[in-house]
């Protein structure tokens, strides 16, 4: 419910556009590869990427990541929410190119650019959560692979992610609120995922993201406009 009201509000929003208030309207989500990203055992996966079973560890996926106050995908809140939780024995891990100019804390690791999306997919299903920092987004496709993966999302609120996710697996505070972002993800995320929670979410997930449900609904608007609908 809560994803169709944002889907509606992104739509009313166009419609007070003066250019395109007077056109026909639809809303179509992005979709992933649901062959790709959906459940598979965490242990399983953990034991393959040499992750211990009871670690806690939190993810981050970025196409960039640097830790430079000008950056608009928030990499130096990732940093400094490590810092804050490297006497909880949280791991966090770095997925994409990353140019860091300041000290990495020791309980974080930069994957790197990561090309294989089998491989990629394996890193949403071996953590606990993924931590979204950026200032703006026009979809937040990280959202979709992790719910699709069955990992719960934490971040800052950034338009299109919190627009797109699932409500009672995500959490999104106002964004820089690092304050907030801890306490999200110390009190209730971390601890939150377990394989029955986690088939759940990939289960439910896949209802809303697969590439084949953005498919239909494509043809579906072709299809009615051939129709002359």
């Amino acid at each position: 419910a809560e994803l169709d009201a944002s889907v509606e509000l992104a739509h009313n929003r166009a419609l007070q556009s003066p250019i395109l208030a007077n056109l026909r309207q639809s809303t179509i989500l992005n979709g992933v590869n649901s062959d790709i990203f959906t459940h598979k055992d965490m242990h399983i996966v953990r034991k393959e990427l040499d992750i211990l079973p009871k670690e806690k560890v939190i993810l981050h996926v970025t196409a960039n990541f640097s830790d430079l106050p000008t950056d608009g995908k928030g990499g130096r809140y990732v940093l400094e929410l490590a810092r804050r939780l490297q006497k909880s024995n949280v791991k966090f891990l770095v997925a994409g190119k990353y140019d860091v100019k300041g000290q990495v804390p020791d309980n974080v690791t930069l994957l790197g650019e990561i090309r294989d999306q089998e491989k990629l997919a394996d890193y949403y299903r071996a953590a606990n959560l993924v931590v979204l920092t950026s200032k703006r987004e026009t979809f937040g496709m990280a959202v979709a692979e992790a719910l699709s993966c069955g990992t719960p999302v934490v971040g800052f609120e950034s338009g299109g992610s919190e627009s797109i996710a699932m409500e009672e697996y995500s959490q999104f505070v106002p964004f820089g609120a690092i304050d907030a972002l801890e306490n999200a993800a110390k009190k209730k995320w971390l601890d939150f995922k377990t394989e029955s929670v986690s088939v759940k979410i990939a289960q439910e997930a896949r209802e809303i993201y697969a590439a084949e449900n953005m498919a239909a609904s494509y043809c579906d608007v072709y299809e009615k406009m051939v129709k002359g609908d």
